[in-house]
């Protein structure tokens, strides 16, 4: 009989998550992805909302994080699109922004499994927020 630890378990369902990074400046981008990948989660990045609608139609990730200000489309629109297209699959959006003000906190609220951080960010509170989601029982 072949005993697997709990540890070794939740780190092998790590690298079965995949995580969004949609962020216009590179540097926000790496930082966030280094974090994570190092966490042991599967990171893809883009650079822009219609980037990162297609890349998230492509990955089907279980966590999208991104910028709310962004050429091409912003993260308000591409999240409706990937609420469209999900087919209501479960995942959580982190949503970043410099600054906080009524329209962020009224697109969290009526989002389901969105959060709000405003920037900067902390890379460590960032990965507890997304180990808190998908450590629920429906993830793990």
């Amino acid at each position: 009989m072949k005993i697997i630890s709990w540890s070794k378990m939740a780190e092998g369902n790590k690298k079965s998550h995949k995580i969004l990074i949609v962020d216009d400046e590179p540097f926000n981008c790496r930082i966030l992805k280094l974090k994570l990948e190092n966490a042991g989660y599967k990171v893809v990045t883009a650079s822009n909302g219609e980037e990162g609608l297609s890349k998230f139609m492509v990955e089907c990730p279980d966590v999208v994080i991104s910028d709310i200000r962004m050429p091409r489309m912003n993260g308000y629109e591409m999240c409706k699109y990937i609420k469209e297209v999900s087919n209501g699959r479960p995942y959580l959006t982190i949503v970043i922004t410099s600054t906080v003000e009524k329209r962020e906190r009224s697109f969290v609220n009526k989002t389901e499994n969105a959060v709000l951080l405003e920037k900067p960010i902390s890379p460590g509170h960032l990965l507890t927020i997304v180990e808190d989601y998908l450590n629920k029982p429906s993830f793990v």
